[in-house]
């Protein structure tokens, strides 16, 4: 006689076997390696583009050399960081940016500077540039006029411009869309390769007998249920782990600065997991009853 096992204990029994099957297949554990090297060496690459976009090697020559210290601090609260080189030669620091060894050369008098580039100036590096010859020139202008340039300066440095914002968006808008995207992009990947795990399961296990022999201690609910848990804990698992590997990976590199959202939008797309994979793991599991062959 066989023994009937209690709903619970079936339940549990099919997805501990499914679980761990699954488990320790090469395709789940490659499958997990590829997607977590793929996403750690797009997180890198965005965090290197980003950070080749704000930042400029600039070289120095004669008596703009004196402007090496007011470029940086100017720079960098544009948000572009500055590295300073001291060109002793400029037909030199002309060939080191043909080389792209600098990003711009600037060299002339402070109130009429010339810049050399290869292709393009970084908009931050031309306005902080524009600033400071602008400053000097309006400097001597009041040295001339026999006025203080730095009451004048700071007089014109307080007036700010009041912006009214009707519709404001964070500065972490583009952010959140590509966690959002990303967090999708999972969500789908997950339930159409564990969902078709689960039907092709029902499938081997009707051709090849196993499910008469499951049947004679489970229930067919039972059984579809165990299936769908187990799965669903290998996708969870799966997901969870690139999730977190890329949630690191962001923070480390500086691509992503805004924890709280990362954090939250995987939370979300657990939570959508959940709920989509055990729907549609269900309907893939009916429907692969229908059939005795893949």
């Amino acid at each position: 006689a066989v023994t009937e096992l209690k709903p619970v204990q079936a339940i549990l029994l099919v997805a501990g076997r499914e679980l761990n099957t699954k488990l320790r297949t090469k395709a789940f554990v490659i499958g997990t390696v590829v997607s977590i090297v793929v996403l750690a060496a797009f997180v890198l690459l965005q965090a290197s583009g980003i950070s080749d976009s704000e930042r400029s090697d600039v070289g120095l020559s004669g008596q703009a050399t004196a402007l090496g210290p007011q470029i940086v601090e100017a720079a960098k609260q544009l948000g572009h960081a500055v590295e300073i080189h001291d060109v002793t030669d400029p037909a030199t620091g002309e060939q080191q940016v043909r080389d792209g060894d600098l990003d711009a050369l600037v060299t002339g008098p402070v109130g009429s500077l010339q810049v050399t580039v290869k292709e393009q100036l970084a908009t931050e590096l031309r306005n902080t540039l524009n600033g400071l010859m602008q400053q000097q020139i309006l400097i001597s202008e009041l040295a001339a006029a026999d006025l203080d340039p730095k009451e004048v300066l700071g007089t014109a440095s307080a007036a700010q411009v009041k912006v009214t914002e009707l519709e404001p968006t964070g500065d972490d808008q583009g952010q959140r869309l590509v966690i959002g995207l990303v967090v999708a992009f999972l969500l789908y990947m997950a339930l159409m390769i564990y969902g078709q795990m689960v039907a092709q399961g029902v499938v081997e296990e009707k051709s090849s007998r196993v499910v008469e022999l499951l049947l004679a201690t489970v229930r067919p609910w039972q059984l579809l249920t165990g299936k769908v848990l187990g799965l669903g804990l290998v996708g969870l698992i799966q997901f969870a782990a690139i999730a977190v590997v890329g949630l690191v990976a962001g923070l480390a590199t500086g691509a992503l600065t805004i924890s709280g959202a990362a954090i939250g939008g995987i939370l979300a797309g657990v939570l959508w997991y959940l709920l989509g994979f055990f729907f549609y793991a269900t309907i893939f599991a009916a429907l692969g009853s229908l059939v005795s062959r893949q």
